[in-house]
């Protein structure tokens, strides 16, 4: 065969290419909204375009699936890679979604409210996906039980499961007691270093400023360190470490500095019961599952000069007199405006009971407490 025919076959088969490739993107298009229709119940689906290239790639530009005043999906651009052979064996190489919005409005129900708009039941014929990409997903939730601002950019290696790369930016989060203001977050794969900053954290009573970290990840554990935090009027250094999984195991050091207790006990909302002033540093090791936590265990020491300590909860007095048998009214002079030089308290972890003991020594004596909480948990079952 000549050169010439050559061309003219080349030509052929690329007018034949062209020709099969604008009459299947109007099937295309159809075909995708009856897919996205099934599984976004009774929503509105919109495609505005489709471009189609046979033999690796397809993509769908100016998406939106809306229903109602309950969610509102856009996004500029999907873009799905292929091998002819392994779209054969149901296997997608990659697909990417750019610039999308997302918005939840389901103020009257809760997050897990939004499963009764979705069907996230599997198809027969699934198609297997090895990478996700994610560029600039923009998210507004609103809740009962969740409120969401925040932009992500993460990109799935769901062959391997991991996680490859995530840029995450929260403006604000609010979920039960849990708060965060301004928070960022982007690692990689190991050797490449992330960061980790977050102006506020709040935990039910705890509330932590300017946490500031360098970000390592290496496949499936999270490491942050040197971590550094203000909290109780002082500091917080330390490292932290998760397996990023379901149910995933945490390990904590952190080392306290110069924590005010008449801080601590104000942001407790303890004032009623106690009162304290003066200076701790210390220590703490946690380990756990999920909220579960395993192992709990902290030491501190009070700064010089001490401080001084009054117990306002008759309660409590009452209770530590039936046990010491001491008058009640002499253990409420020896708690009133009691000037402590040294302190120790030890923090430790005993089954489901939270204990601290805490022993003080000053020029009147030495007193001593043994506090527990019985049934501790990170969080409460409402």
């Amino acid at each position: 065969m000549d050169m010439r025919r050559i061309i003219y076959v080349l030509i052929i088969i690329f007018v034949l290419i062209l020709v099969i490739s604008i009459s299947l993107k109007p099937i295309i298009i159809s075909l995708a909204k009856a897919q996205l229709n099934k599984v976004f119940i009774d929503s509105k689906v919109s495609i505005r375009g489709c471009n189609l290239k046979l033999l690796h790639a397809l993509t769908l530009s100016g998406m939106e699936i809306k229903k109602g005043q309950i969610y509102d999906f856009k996004i500029k651009e999907v873009n799905i890679q292929y091998k002819p052979l392994s779209i054969i064996n149901r296997n997608i190489s990659k697909i990417s979604l750019k610039d999308a919005l997302i918005i939840v409005n389901l103020r009257q129900d809760n997050i897990l409210g939004l499963s009764k708009h979705i069907n996230l039941q599997p198809q027969k014929r699934i198609f297997l996906i090895n990478l996700i990409d994610l560029s600039n997903l923009d998210l507004d939730i609103n809740s009962t039980d969740l409120i969401l601002q925040a932009k992500l950019s993460v990109r799935l290696n769901l062959a391997k499961q991991l996680i490859d790369y995530l840029n995450l930016q929260i403006d604000s989060l609010k979920k039960a007691e849990f708060r965060l203001q301004k928070a960022y977050l982007e690692i990689n794969q190991m050797p490449s270093y992330g960061q980790l900053y977050i102006e506020q954290f709040k935990y039910n009573k705890v509330k932590i400023d300017k946490i500031t970290s360098i970000a390592k990840l290496k496949d499936k554990s999270l490491f942050l360190g040197p971590l550094t935090a203000d909290v109780f009027g002082g500091s917080i250094e330390g490292e932290i470490r998760f397996e990023i999984e379901k149910n995933g195991k945490y390990f904590m050091y952190l080392k306290f500095k110069d924590l005010d207790l008449n801080t601590l006990v104000n942001d407790f909302n303890l004032n009623e019961k106690v009162q304290i002033n003066g200076r701790l540093d210390g220590a703490v090791t946690l380990k756990g599952i999920g909220l579960q936590i395993n192992v709990l265990d902290g030491d501190f020491t009070t700064a010089e000069p001490g401080g001084t300590l009054t117990i306002k909860d008759t309660g409590f007095l009452e209770k530590i007199a039936r046990n010491s048998n001491q008058p009640l009214d002499i253990l409420v002079e020896s708690f009133k405006d009691y000037h402590y030089n040294n302190g120790v308290m030890r923090l430790s972890l005993e089954g489901d009971n939270l204990i601290l003991v805490i022993d003080l020594e000053g020029e009147t004596g030495k007193r001593n407490l043994n506090i527990i909480v019985h049934n501790f948990k990170l969080r409460r079952e409402k």
